[in-house]
Order: C-alpha cells, then structure tokens, then sequence
C-alpha cells in the first residue's frame, strides 16, 4: 500500500486511473460525505469548531490526488491534448472541491 501511494505520488499510476478513479471518483465522493458531515453538525447544533474541522479535512486529499494528477499528465505517452484536458480539469476540480 505505501509504495502504491508513493508510486500515485509520483504520477507513476496511469493517468485515467488517477483522474477518474481517485480524483473523480474517491475525491468526490470525500467531498460530499465531508459536507454531508458539516451540515448535520450545523443541524444539531454542534460546535463551529467541529463544523469548520470536518469541513476542512478533505483539503489534503484533495490537493495530494490534484498534484499526483498533475504528474501523472505530466508522464501520458498518449495525445498531448488529453494530458492538457486532465491538467485543466484537475485544476478546476481541485478548486471545486476545496470551495464547496
């Protein structure tokens, strides 16, 4: 498991994989279980603090999977206009993501 995160890290996954599965997929669905979190914490009446932590604790996952994206574009062999779209798209979903 490690050496895959580190291999994930350094945009030796697959660049598909990395963009759909873990940024798309997984980061997402992080993002709406976290907000999801926040917004019951603020219907029961939950400390602010545990509100803004809950909220904020997608933020390193979401930069680490946008960086491993950014590399992983970085290494496609492919057409040189699909590692530009993932580069653009990981940048405007990483935005998203820690926006909302």
């Amino acid at each position: 498991m490690k050496n895959f995160i580190i291999r994930l890290w350094q945009g030796d996954v697959g660049l598909a994989r990395t963009f759909w599965e873990f940024a798309i997929g997984y980061g997402t669905l992080i993002n709406i279980l976290t907000t999801a979190l926040t917004f019951a914490v603020i219907a029961v009446n939950g400390p602010a603090w545990l509100a803004v932590a809950i909220y904020v604790c997608n933020a390193p996952y979401t930069v680490f999977i946008a960086i491993a994206a950014w590399r992983s574009a970085g290494k496609y062999r492919g057409p040189e206009h699909w590692a530009g779209a993932a580069r653009m798209a990981i940048v405007l979903w990483a935005v998203v993501m820690l926006a909302f």
